[in-house]
């Protein structure tokens, strides 16, 4: 792929998806390809996911979950870039933490860290990648669209959350969070 490819390429670790886990060693021989300069991790293997961080931070960007308490910490110790992905869903707030980051203002990023770690707590099961309520993906659909975030609908196999229980419980954690 990489010969055929006159740009940088950024591999995507999406066990969820995909149903192959890119380890640490795997994404090492991957980042020794031309023209891989990044990697996106979703795993949710966290402490594989800050290994990978540590051992090539530099050598390629890692974009993954830096925006909680902790992985803000391990990240200004130990590298990482960014963020790319749809489970942040408080926009401004959001690009405003990256800024804040970049800027060495600390304080105020870690506040917004802290908000959205219970965010994600409230809404998503530990790891991250399955909803309470519903499939990753028909989860943040429903999201979007109470936040009035233009969506579209999940594609199959991928079902709607219809339950209006379920749906009562999104909208309440997201009017608690002064989202709606």
């Amino acid at each position: 792929l990489s010969d055929g490819i006159k740009g940088p390429i950024m591999i995507y670790n999406w066990p969820h998806g995909s149903g192959i886990e890119i380890t640490s060693d795997l994404a090492h021989r991957l980042a020794d390809i031309e023209n891989i300069v990044a990697i996106k991790d979703s795993t949710p293997n966290g402490e594989q996911f800050l290994n990978t961080t540590k051992e090539l931070s530099g050598k390629v960007r890692i974009f993954g979950n830096f925006m909680v308490p902790a992985n803000l910490d391990f990240m200004m110790r130990h590298g990482g870039d960014g963020t790319i992905g749809g489970g942040s869903i408080f926009g401004r707030p959001d690009t405003l933490y990256w800024e804040q980051v970049w800027a060495g203002d600390l304080e105020s990023a870690r506040k917004h860290a802290e908000r959205n770690l219970a965010l994600l707590e409230a809404l998503w099961l530990p790891g991250g990648w399955a909803g309470k309520w519903g499939a990753y993906q028909s989860q943040l659909k429903a999201i979007m669209a109470m936040i009035g975030v233009p969506g579209g609908t999940v594609r199959a196999p991928r079902l709607p959350i219809t339950n209006p229980a379920s749906l009562t419980a999104i909208r309440t954690i997201l009017t608690e969070f002064g989202l709606l």
